[in-house]
C-alpha cells in the first residue's frame, strides 16, 4: 500500500525543501518558526547569521541577530525585524514594514505595504496584512495602471491575528486585541477587543466578556436594589457608637462617616440611627469653620488651622473634602452649610491660574483633580445657597488649554503606562466642574479610548487590586462621556455589566461592602456608599434603572 505523504512533507516539497528526515539545517523551522529560539543548534544559528548577511546585502533590511527568517520566505523593500521575532516559510514581507520583538509570522502569511507591528504579536498561518490599496477613481484607465495608495496599518503589542484573517489598509488595531480566524478587518479595532466576521465586528472584550445584547435580563439588579433598602437600617446601626458614627465597627469616629451615613440613609429612604432630622442637621452644620467655610469637623483629623496659608490655599484636603461631603449630606436633608466657603471667593483669576499651574500634574493628577473638585463644588454651594456667584470662565479656559492632547485627560501617566492618576483626576475634576455646571467634555471619544484601556489594567482593576475608588474612576467617566456620544457603547455596556455583577456579589447582608474586593478590613460605610453608586451607574448604562428602583445615588455621587 502506498503511504500518503504528510501535510508537512507536501508543504516542504512545495517550498522546494525536503521531506522529514532529509531536511536541511536551514529549513526545518519553516513550518514552526517559533521553535528556532529554543531548539536551533549552533550550526543552525550560524547559518541564520549568514542568511541575515545576505538579506542585508539584498536591500534595506535590518534584522536583530536573535531573529529567525526562513529561507523560504520573501523579504523585499525597507524592513526592520526585532529581537526574537520569527518569520516562517512562504511568508511575504515587503515594501515598508517594521516588526517588533517576540513576534511570529507563521507560514504563508503576508505582510505588505506600509505596516508597523508591535511587540509580542502573533500572525497566524495564511493571514494577510495589506497596508496598501489600488487607486480606482478613474474609469477611463485600467485599475492596475492607476497606482497604489498607502494609508498604512498599525498593529499594537500583544495582538493575535487569526488564521486566514485579512487586515485592510488604513486600519489601526489596538494592543492586546484578537482578530478571529477568517475575519476581514475594515475598521479600527480597540484595545483588548475580539473581532470576528466579514466585515469584522467587535464581539467580546477579553476582560469584560461578550458585548451586551438588549434583552429582558436585569443581571440581578432588581433583587439587589430591594435588598439594599431593606438592609440599610441594620448597616447604619452597626456603625453607630456612643462617640459618633464610625466607618466600620471598631474604627475611630470620623467627620466623613456621618456624612456617608446621611447619604446612605437618603439613598434608601431611611433614617440615620441616633439622630432626629433636626439634630442631624444641627450636628453637621456645627462642624463648619465660620471664617474659612471649610469643615474640619469635631475630630480635626488634619490639624486644621483657620488662618494658615494651607487653609487659604485650599490645601487641607480633609477639611476641603468634608466641606463637600457635609454640604452634600445637608442637601439630602433639605438643608445647607451654615456659612459660605469664603476661601474660594477670595481667589482672583490670576491667583487661580497660578495655583492650577503649580499643582503636581505630572505625578499626582489624582490630587490635582481633587483640588478642582473641592474648589468648583465650594463655588457651587456658595452660589446655590448663599447667592455668591464666582464666574468660573477662568477655570474652564485653563482646563481647555491644558488637557493632554493624547489621552484627553489632565496630567500624565505616572509611572509610564499607568493611567490611575489621570483617570482618577479626570473623574474628580469633571464631577466637581463639568457635571456640576453642565460643561461638555471636549473630546469624549478620546476620553473613552483612554479610560477603556485603563479599565483592563490588572494593577488596579483585578479581583485582587480593585477598590471602590479605582472602579468609580472608570465607571463615572464612561457614564459621563456616554451622555455625549454612543462611541464604543457596546464595550462600555460590557464593562458596566461586569462591574454591576461584581458589585452585587460583593454585597454583605446587613453589613454592606468592603472598600476593596479583597479588603482585609470589614465592610464600611465609605465602601458601601461608593460601591452602591457604582452599581447604580452600571445599571443606568445598561438601561435597567427606573423610578421604581429601591435606591439611587444621593449627595456627593448624585446623578
Amino acid at each position: 500500500m502506498t503511504r500518503r505523504p504528510s501535510f508537512r512533507n507536501v508543504v516542504i516539497a512545495w517550498l522546494g525543501g525536503h521531506p522529514r528526515g532529509e531536511a536541511t539545517q536551514a529549513d526545518r523551522f519553516s513550518l514552526e518558526p517559533w521553535k528556532f529560539a529554543k531548539n536551533a543548534s549552533v550550526t543552525e544559528r550560524a547559518e541564520q547569521r549568514h542568511f541575515h548577511a545576505s538579506l542585508r546585502r539584498s536591500g534595506d533590511i535590518t534584522l536583530d541577530k536573535t531573529s529567525y527568517v526562513s529561507r523560504d520566505s520573501v523579504l523585499v523593500g525597507q524592513i526592520k525585524i526585532g529581537a526574537r521575532t520569527s518569520v516562517g516559510g512562504g511568508v511575504q514581507v515587503g515594501i515598508k514594514v517594521e516588526i517588533g520583538n517576540n513576534c511570529t509570522l507563521n507560514p504563508f502569511s503576508v505582510v505588505r505595504g506600509n505596516v508597523v507591528i508591535g511587540n509580542d504579536t502573533r500572525v497566524a498561518t495564511g493571514a494577510q496584512i495589506l497596508g496598501f490599496n489600488h487607486n480606482s477613481d478613474r474609469l477611463d484607465v485600467p485599475i492596475w495602471k492607476q497606482g497604489l495608495s498607502y494609508d498604512g496599518i498599525e498593529i499594537g503589542e500583544d495582538c493575535w491575528i487569526g488564521a486566514n484573517a485579512v487586515v485592510l489598509d488604513g486600519v489601526r488595531i489596538g494592543a492586546h486585541a484578537i482578530v478571529a480566524a477568517g475575519a476581514v478587518v475594515t475598521k479600527d479595532v480597540s484595545e483588548f477587543t475580539i473581532v470576528a466576521g466579514n466585515p469584522a465586528r467587535p464581539i467580546k472584550s477579553r476582560k469584560y466578556g461578550r458585548f451586551v445584547d438588549r434583552d429582558n435580563r436585569d443581571f440581578g439588579w432588581r433583587g439587589f436594589s430591594r435588598a439594599v433598602c431593606e438592609q440599610m437600617p441594620a448597616i447604619l446601626a452597626r456603625s453607630l457608637s456612643k462617640d459618633g458614627m464610625l466607618d466600620y465597627p471598631g474604627a475611630k469616629p470620623t467627620t466623613r462617616a456621618l456624612a456617608d451615613a446621611t447619604e446612605l440613609a437618603a439613598m434608601a429612604d431611611c433614617a440615620v440611627p441616633g439622630f432626629s432630622g433636626v439634630e442631624l442637621i444641627e450636628t453637621l452644620q456645627s462642624w463648619q469653620d465660620p471664617t474659612t467655610g471649610l469643615v474640619p469637623g469635631p475630630f480635626n483629623e488634619e490639624g486644621f488651622v483657620a488662618d494658615s496659608e494651607r487653609a487659604v490655599d485650599l490645601e487641607f484636603r480633609s477639611a476641603s473634602y468634608a466641606a463637600m461631603s457635609t454640604g452634600y449630606a445637608l442637601e439630602t436633608l433639605g438643608a445647607r452649610l451654615k456659612y459660605p466657603i469664603a476661601v474660594v471667593q477670595d481667589f482672583s483669576s490670576e491667583r487661580l491660574v497660578q495655583k492650577l499651574s503649580s499643582l503636581p500634574w505630572g505625578e499626582k493628577a489624582w490630587q490635582c483633580g481633587a483640588w478642582i473638585d473641592h474648589f468648583a463644588t465650594a463655588c457651587y454651594f456658595n452660589e446655590r445657597h448663599h447667592g455668591l456667584v464666582r464666574d468660573l470662565a477662568d477655570l474652564r479656559r485653563w482646563l481647555e488649554d491644558n488637557v493632554d492632547s493624547a489621552s484627553a485627560l489632565w496630567g500624565h501617566d505616572f509611572p509610564k503606562g499607568d493611567f490611575l492618576q489621570p483617570t482618577n483626576g479626570f473623574y474628580r475634576l469633571t464631577r466637581g466642574a463639568h457635571a456640576q455646571y453642565g460643561w461638555a467634555v471636549e473630546r469624549p471619544e478620546r476620553v473613552i479610548d483612554t479610560v477603556l484601556a485603563h479599565a483592563h489594567d490588572p494593577r488596579h482593576l483585578s479581583d485582587e487590586s480593585a477598590t471602590a475608588c479605582n472602579v468609580l474612576d472608570i465607571i463615572h467617566p464612561l457614564y459621563f462621556c456616554g451622555k455625549q456620544t454612543d462611541y464604543r457603547k457596546k464595550e462600555i455596556e460590557a464593562v458596566a455589566r461586569f462591574w454591576l455583577q461584581k458589585t452585587i456579589a460583593h454585597w454583605g447582608a446587613d453589613e454592606g461592602m468592603c472598600f476593596g474586593l479583597k479588603d482585609s478590613k470589614p465592610p464600611r460605610l465609605q465602601g458601601t456608599e461608593m460601591w452602591l453608586s457604582i452599581g447604580w451607574l452600571c445599571a443606568y448604562m445598561l438601561g435597567l434603572t427606573n423610578s421604581g428602583d429601591g435606591f439611587r445615588p444621593k449627595g456627593i455621587h448624585r446623578i
